[in-house]
């Protein structure tokens, strides 16, 4: 949302990215594309924090 807000430098700018819209969709791409990257890397995380709470631990013996 910050770089959309900042492309748009003057009237001339706006119009011509208003009319061409691949930057827009370009920058929609890569905003799903991060976001997806970010999901799998949580519930890689979490998948590593259960299997380390299902090992016995070797201090307690």
């Amino acid at each position: 949302m910050t770089v959309i807000a900042l492309i748009p430098v003057s009237k001339r700018a706006a119009i011509t990215l208003a009319e061409n819209g691949l930057v827009v969709f370009g920058i929609g791409l890569v905003s799903v594309i991060v976001m997806l990257v970010i999901c799998v890397t949580l519930f890689q995380y979490k998948r590593e924090l259960r299997g380390m709470e299902e090992k016995p631990s070797l201090a307690g013996e």
